[in-house]
């Protein structure tokens, strides 16, 4: 009698928790659905094509950094130098091409370099030299900053060659929304959602993420996927730094300032665990979407940009306190 009893609980339990997933998993359309709702009564030029542009064009701006966020905090980890990282791609790239007239595919393999060797030194001080994630990339991000002010001198540069602004505004088939950055990043999340999803790689990265110590007696080189993880944050943020600085022509100082800060709060937002191991990179796509479209929907009533700090901040709060539901 006691085994039925027992048997019935654990059936009630996997049952409460199918239901809790799949409520999870399509929570953020709802959520997405009442912003537009909210923002479309209190502006009527919300709801429309052109605003969902708009939106596409701003979540592209952070979406590369997104997806190198998502591995990172999938392998339990963070990376707060993407923004470092996307201003100071951008900065090289706009200097090099206006400066010593670099072709821009010359110049767009040097910056996935550049990414690459930032990513890898995250990946160095994290792994060997045993520094905490935060304290590491924050150390980074710092200095990176610092360089990018002393090569700009805290000035736009811009860039004249129109060949630059092909990754920035080209429009496939000549149709608006198919602009180069919203197809690039579009591309990316598919690749990692089934490179994460589907490849022996993914899946060490969740195991790392999940139980560092159980991935390691399982015989996966944990030190590998962690320094991997950050390089691929880097060359991704780097991408979306020479991506962004091609759309607007020029590299601005200030670029990519409260990248780390949203593309946390995005990823967190998206179902990704803190502590690592669980989430979809679909989520983290749906978390960007929904974080920008309230951006969005700010900037159309006129608010500053000051507001936006704050949205961003009260929805990392709420993100965050929803992860810790989820473990409880």
């Amino acid at each position: 009698m006691s085994d039925i009893s027992t048997y019935s609980s654990i059936e009630k339990y996997s049952n409460k928790q199918k239901i809790l997933k799949v409520l999870g998993s399509i929570r953020l359309l709802f959520v997405l659905i009442t912003i537009v709702i909210v923002f479309t009564i209190l502006n009527k030029s919300y709801f429309s094509v052109n605003n969902l542009y708009t939106i596409l064009m701003a979540v592209s701006a952070i979406g590369f950094s997104c997806i190198g966020q998502s591995l990172c905090i999938l392998s339990g980890g963070f990376d707060l130098s993407v923004g470092s990282t996307v201003l100071v791609s951008g900065a090289t790239a706009a200097f090099l091409i206006r400066n010593y007239n670099l072709n821009v595919w010359v110049a767009f393999l040097l910056i996935i370099i550049l990414g690459m060797i930032i990513g890898l030194i995250n990946g160095l001080l994290i792994t060997l030299g045993k520094v905490n994630p935060l304290i590491a990339t924050l150390a980074v991000s710092s200095i990176l900053t610092g360089l990018v002010f002393f090569l700009t001198q805290g000035k736009f540069i811009n860039v004249r060659d129109e060949s630059f602004r092909f990754l920035g505004l080209y429009r496939l088939f000549n149709l608006k929304y198919l602009q180069m950055p919203i197809i690039l990043l579009l591309i990316l999340f598919f690749i990692f959602f089934f490179l994460l999803k589907y490849s022996v790689y993914g899946k060490y990265v969740y195991s790392v993420g999940g139980n560092r110590i159980a991935a390691k007696f399982s015989g996966i080189n944990v030190n590998l996927v962690i320094a991997s993880v950050y390089i691929l944050s880097g060359i991704l943020s780097a991408i979306g730094g020479y991506v962004f600085a091609s759309r607007v022509g020029a590299a601005q100082p200030t670029m990519g300032g409260n990248f780390a800060l949203n593309s946390i709060a995005a990823v967190v937002l998206g179902g990704i665990s803190l502590s690592g191991g669980r989430g979809s990179i679909i989520g983290t796509f749906l978390g960007i979407l929904v974080l920008q479209s309230i951006n969005i929907g700010l900037l159309g009533k006129g608010l500053e940009s000051s507001y936006q700090y704050i949205a961003s901040g009260l929805i990392m709060l709420i993100a965050i306190f929803l992860d810790i539901f989820k473990k409880e």
